[in-house]
């Protein structure tokens, strides 16, 4: 029991420590794989989150008629003025396959790449 509680402090202390280390800059759209479509959407309701898994920003959207399911879209071109964790905003893009591994992702999320065409804060 020690031992799993001691690789559990250490796999979490890695994860910090690497967050810590790099840029919170936004996504460079040339490093998303915008070839894969996935759906179009129009006027989203999400949550602006920066996720350290991927150590970038992403639009987090509640799927409608479950209670804990969401649609996490890493933003491949978020303007700055909107990268501010629990922002609320109404979108308007396009979801593609992402192909990458996400560590300690909780049942229930699906990532996308996310572009936007169309962004606002909701008030």
């Amino acid at each position: 029991m020690k031992s799993i509680i001691k690789m559990f402090i250490v796999v979490v202390s890695m994860i910090v420590m690497g967050s810590c280390e790099k840029d919170q800059s936004d996504v460079d759209i040339q490093s998303c794989n915008l070839s894969n479509l996935v759906k179009d959407v129009s006027d989203l309701e999400g949550t602006v989150w920066f996720n350290s898994s991927t150590n970038s920003y992403a639009i987090y959207v509640s799927i409608p008629g479950s209670y804990d399911s969401q649609d996490v879209g890493i933003v491949c071109n978020l303007p700055e003025k909107y990268q501010v964790d629990g922002l609320k905003i109404v979108f308007n893009g396009k979801y593609f396959i992402y192909e990458k591994d996400v560590l300690l992702t909780p049942s229930g999320q699906t990532y996308y790449y996310l572009e936007l065409s169309n962004i606002r804060s909701k008030n």
